[in-house]
């Protein structure tokens, strides 16, 4: 059978292909395979003069005074929603959808008053007609709506590790390697997803691929690709869609067939179901271990991290696996990389993770400030300044790390110099496991020391320096 293809604002290079925009295109149920880019279907609000913006970027009309250009746009989609309704369910025919971001939003209003109420809302996917599945659990019938119960959210990268091999659509993602950047996911709400067939999740298995089956016709969304090469582009969707129609477009079974049934039908769904419960709790599993995993691997991070987002969460979480009372930035107000509070001792750090040789005087001399800064609220004070020099080199073949000046400033003032590669071997020693007396001898250790803190893991207590009193 020879396909008719038509492709909306997508401009695609083959003979079997007609090639349209989303307003002036014939009937879209006229055709067997709708392929469409909703890139652009925002422009007809963001860039129409008669819309008003306003000053946070959002667009609003009135359909009774804006002369006729929010009931063009609502007539528009209105018939295209049609279109492909007929499409889907009476040629059983195949939409394919690029995932865009659906950022640009058009509210159309309603003013009573001088108050603007919102009555509707368009987005670039409002052309999706509306179906309606039945789930039956526990002997109830439950009713979920497509599209209203999935969420399009903007989510760019270009990771995508779990693809479908079998789906006719896998080839998409393996023609395409590293040229796909998908810039939305969809979230299923309740449990549409179980109507869903998943075709690529990225690495956090979102999903930014997946295939509907809608009355005989399907829906199936794909990220778009970078590639300029428009004949491999058009080669591979056309490959694609063939293999769809021979996979078969499922025909959506009426209510009644659940009364016929075959042999061993019933205990082969029993054994389903019992499987499908063990996989349910083996996934927890798995998934508390990733978790986990997660949680343990982060400090690596000590090793290499720099800058407030990536080394000083870190080094403040080591603090706290300590047992340090460790207070969190936004709890206070001052700039203090570190702060701790001790019963009576007040504990300032600042963290510095940088590719140079040294941490210099300015770190020493910040750390300085802040400590000098809380002289008048009558508790003691103690500075530590905290270290990841050279940090591109591996930690066992740096040099010192601090500089001349800030070790003479430090040790005059009474603080205590740490690196995060010491950091490292205390948080590897507490997951090793370390009973109560030890890391609190760790604690006391740091509190108490003016010079550089080195921890020895043979016997957990030699430290550099004499301890000064606070």
């Amino acid at each position: 059978m020879k396909l008719k293809v038509l492709s909306i604002n997508k401009q695609l290079e083959h003979n079997l292909i007609e090639n349209s925009d989303f307003k002036t295109a014939p009937a879209f149920s006229d055709f067997d395979v709708l392929i469409i880019d909703p890139k652009e279907f925002s422009f007809m609000w963001t860039t129409n003069a008669r819309i008003e913006r306003d000053t946070a970027g959002n667009c609003f009309t009135d359909p009774r005074v804006d002369l006729g250009a929010g009931k063009q746009i609502l007539n528009i989609f209105s018939k295209r929603r049609e279109e492909i309704k007929k499409l889907l369910t009476i040629s059983q025919g195949i939409v394919i959808c690029y995932l865009r971001n659906p950022e640009d939003i058009l509210n159309i209003t309603h003013t009573l008053y001088g108050v603007r109420t919102a009555r509707e809302v368009l987005n670039i996917y409002s052309w999706l007609p509306e179906f309606i599945f039945e789930r039956i659990e526990a002997g109830i019938i439950f009713y979920e709506n497509f599209p209203k119960n999935i969420n399009f959210v903007g989510r760019m990268g270009k990771a995508i590790p779990f693809i479908e091999q079998s789906h006719p659509f896998g080839k998409y993602f393996y023609a395409f390697k590293n040229q796909i950047h998908f810039e939305c996911i969809i979230e299923p709400l309740k449990k549409i997803g179980m109507f869903l067939k998943a075709i690529a999740r990225n690495k956090v298995k979102e999903i930014i691929s997946y295939e509907i089956n809608i009355e005989g016709g399907k829906i199936i969304f794909i990220p778009p690709t970078v590639s300029t090469d428009l004949k491999k582009e058009t080669g591979v969707l056309l490959d694609c869609i063939e293999g769809v129609f021979e996979y078969g477009i499922e025909t959506t079974p009426p209510h009644w067939i659940k009364k016929y049934s075959l042999p061993n039908e019933n205990k082969n769904v029993a054994k389903i179901e019992q499987l499908n419960k063990k996989i349910s709790v083996l996934q927890k599993e798995k998934q508390n271990l990733e978790e986990e995993q997660v949680n343990i691997a982060k400090f690596k991070g000590l090793l290499y991290g720099k800058g407030k987002r990536n080394l000083e969460p870190l080094v403040r979480e080591a603090f706290k696996l300590m047992g340090f009372n460790v207070i969190d930035p936004e709890q206070y107000e001052e700039e203090y990389d570190l702060y701790i509070k001790e019963k009576d001792l007040m504990i300032i750090g600042e963290i510095e993770g940088t590719n140079s040789s040294l941490i210099d005087i300015d770190k020493y001399r910040q750390l300085l400030d802040y400590v000098e800064s809380e002289i008048d609220k009558g508790v003691k004070r103690k500075g530590i300044l905290i270290g990841n020099a050279q940090k591109d080199i591996n930690p066992t073949e740096r040099q010192e790390q601090f500089s001349q000046h800030a070790i003479k400033g430090c040790e005059h003032q009474g603080f205590c110099r740490i690196t995060t590669y010491q950091l490292f071997e205390i948080v590897k020693k507490i997951f090793s496991g370390i009973d109560a007396p030890k890391l609190e001898k760790i604690r006391k250790n740091i509190i108490e020391c003016n010079t550089e803190f080195i921890f020895k893991k043979e016997d957990n207590k030699k430290i550099q320096g004499t301890p000064k009193k606070i």
